[in-house]
């Protein structure tokens, strides 16, 4: 069972997707995998009934299931499970109301919290100094979901989130202080350059 990381979904959506309804032999399958999974997302357990299922989408040969992380609360978060020609394929989780919020900075390191415009941004990340208290900042998009940086004597530490622990992300090794400025910016307004910028490897958080 394949987890999909953030660029790895995104390529998949090239093209128009099309909406479909699924045959109740793919449903069912998607639903057991979905159930299956649901522990290692950090997903609370239930039975899941084709109800669960909001959406599906086909872009070229496959199936995009939007399957209910939360029966209840955030509603527009989904274990998208991607199905082939074939076999199902993996799956990701996603807050697809992350995708368009107004992102949120916390520094930590200088105070300052609230929506920033690209010039505070920058202003707010290039502030940041090895030897303060706490050299950090995060970039909330939604409940769970952000990119967030550290600063210590040999650089800065990336990481980015999706929705909890079991999809968080980190840069093997420092980046520059241009880095993150470019980093952040493109995370904040709206463009993916800054997964495309870095190779990312999955932490396992306890």
């Amino acid at each position: 069972m394949k987890l999909l990381n953030k660029l790895q979904y995104l390529k998949l959506l090239s093209g128009k997707g099309e909406k479909i309804q699924p045959d109740d032999t793919s449903v069912s399958e998607v639903l057991a995998y979905a159930a299956e999974i649901f522990p290692d997302m950090q997903l609370k357990s239930r039975v899941l009934k084709a109800k669960d299922i909001a959406v599906v989408y086909r872009f070229g040969k496959r199936l995009l299931f939007h399957v209910k992380a939360y029966s209840r609360k955030a509603p527009d978060t989904f274990l998208v499970v991607i199905k082939g020609a074939k076999k199902i394929e993996g799956h990701i989780l996603i807050d697809l109301a992350a995708e368009y919020s107004q992102p949120f900075l916390n520094c930590v390191a200088t105070g300052y919290e609230g929506f920033p415009d690209k010039g505070t941004l920058e202003e707010q990340i290039r502030m940041i100094e090895p030897d303060m208290d706490n050299p950090f900042a995060i970039l909330l998009t939604g409940d769970g979901t952000y990119l967030q940086t550290f600063r210590d004597a040999d650089g800065f530490v990336l990481e980015y989130q999706m929705v909890n622990t079991s999809s968080h992300y980190e840069t093997p090794k420092r980046v520059s202080e241009d880095d993150v400025v470019e980093a952040m910016l493109s995370y904040a307004f709206g463009k993916n350059e800054w997964l495309e910028a870095f190779k990312w490897r999955r932490m396992i958080l306890s």
